[in-house]
């Protein structure tokens, strides 16, 4: 009995079956499809490798279509892919043009498609409030700024995500995953994050995390702009430097002018509801040739790390940060 619920349960991981959202289908058709291609090209390989030259050359190879996009785009019309597309990522793209890319924190249930909309959509605000499939709802989907472009990647790339931490609607699909940076263990189990984007797939190595606020009462009118996308060379050391300065943790990964950075910006509640407050971690793009590996145990708590001025109020602390210099991106 118990044998079969665990072959039952090996099935369900691996194969649609009814009662699965449409998302998982095509998680696992893409899986199954990779599956398949291999087998495919290793069975053309052996063919290759017995069949006389001569017939080869007589029977030229067919393309074959794939019935799972072919059918997705009867019902998506406009799922013609753009050219350099991956494969892997042709089937989410049928159902939503505006996908660009998929993100996964490491240890974590944070693995989801990243949308993005057009100014004309609503900009950063169309997907705070609309999913996947373009149904409204309250916990909308993550999404990749606006401003940001996902073939020439931005020196900041900006994602957007709600935080459901500890609701029983969380599916991964949601930016709980970040907010395991909170302590120096969550950085540790996840030092490089994975984004990728239509065309590439890319790691980058966590740099720090921190905590702020929106608007400018709640830090002395002052608000720290983390989400700009174009900075030149020295702009952008300079807020590498405010990063780590506010970080809840240091970590000994290099920083150089011409690197990119992904930022993952969600919403906390641990100022109180009053406050809009943001957690946010960042994430410089791993260099060509470069090891992905990172040496965690260099690692340490920040032992002083800048704070907005709500959390030293909240906490009746000296806010030794108060009168400090301003920084701003442009």
């Amino acid at each position: 009995m118990a044998q079969n619920k665990s072959g039952r349960n090996f099935l369900h991981a691996i194969f649609p079956f009814p009662g699965d959202t449409a998302l998982d289908w095509v998680r696992k058709i893409v899986a199954i499809l990779s599956v398949c291609a291999i087998l495919v090209s290793s069975g053309m390989l052996v063919f290759r490798a017995v069949q006389p030259a001569e017939q080869l050359e007589e029977k030229p190879a067919q393309a074959q279509a794939d019935p799972v996009l072919s059918a997705l785009k009867t019902k998506y019309p406009a799922a013609t892919p753009p050219e350099g597309m991956q494969e892997k990522y042709k089937h989410l793209y049928a159902v939503n043009n505006d996908v660009v890319g998929w993100l996964t924190i490491p240890n974590t249930r944070t693995d989801t498609p990243i949308l993005q909309a057009t100014k004309a959509q609503g900009g950063n605000d169309y997907y705070l409030r609309y999913n996947y499939y373009h149904e409204f709802t309250n916990f909308g989907d993550p999404f990749m700024d606006y401003r940001n472009n996902d073939q020439e990647l931005s020196r900041n790339t900006i994602l957007y995500g709600h935080n459901l931490q500890g609701d029983s609607l969380d599916n991964g699909m949601c930016f709980t995953g970040v907010m395991s940076y909170h302590t120096l263990e969550g950085y540790k189990n996840a030092p490089v994050i994975t984004f990728n984007t239509l065309y590439k797939d890319y790691k980058w190595k966590v740099i720090g995390a921190f905590l702020t606020t929106t608007k400018a009462k709640d830090d002395n009118g002052y608000v720290f702009n983390y989400i700009y996308p174009d900075m030149n060379d020295e702009k952008f050391m300079q807020y590498i430097e405010q990063v780590r300065e506010r970080s809840l943790f240091t970590t000994d990964v290099d920083v150089q002018p011409d690197d990119k950075v992904l930022t993952l910006s969600t919403c906390t509640y641990e100022l109180g509801t009053s406050i809009d407050a943001r957690f946010v971690v960042v994430a410089r793009l791993v260099r060509d040739g470069e090891s992905e590996e990172v040496d965690v145990s260099k690692a340490a708590l920040n032992p002083n790390p800048r704070y907005p001025q709500a959390w030293y109020d909240r906490h009746g602390k000296t806010n030794p940060y108060k009168n400090a210099e301003r920084w701003y991106p442009f």
